[in-house]
């Protein structure tokens, strides 16, 4: 299960079924010792405890469970739409993404490129200097 992997969900719209709902339920168990004096008794209010603190943990369990489906079904249900929208927008003869042959500039990639020709620049003023020649062993 992702949950056991360290998945944990957080629902915007219905924070009921969060993973951290889960682990308070778990956190939160009943924990009484009951002792009458009386082995019956006591064996009946233990008994019946371990059964309240097993429905608490298999409807956690399933409230779980159901969480990941949903979110499953959510990411299903935005790629259905996205295709769905991609489809339409190219049956409508629009764009989908560059045209062929478009090349993207960014502000990184030109502050790169600035950088790259300086020091291509520096290189080689330093490659023609005789003494970078002896070093080097080129001529």
């Amino acid at each position: 299960m992702l949950y056991e992997k360290g998945v944990h969900l957080v629902f915007l719209n219905e924070p009921l079924i969060n993973t951290s709902v889960f682990d308070s339920t778990r956190n939160n168990l009943l924990n009484i010792n009951i002792e009458t004096g009386n082995a019956a008794v006591d064996s009946f209010f233990k008994g019946n405890i371990e059964l309240i603190n097993n429905f608490m943990m298999a409807l956690a369990e399933e409230q779980i469970k159901a969480a990941f489906e949903q979110s499953e079904k959510e990411v299903t249900d935005l790629h259905s739409r996205i295709s769905q929208g991609i489809r339409e927008a190219k049956k409508n003869g629009t764009q989908i993404g560059l045209s062929k042959g478009t090349t993207l500039t960014t502000k990184k990639n030109h502050a790169m490129q600035s950088y790259h020709q300086k020091t291509l620049q520096r290189l080689r003023r330093y490659i023609r200097r005789p003494r970078c020649h002896e070093t080097l062993r080129l001529f």
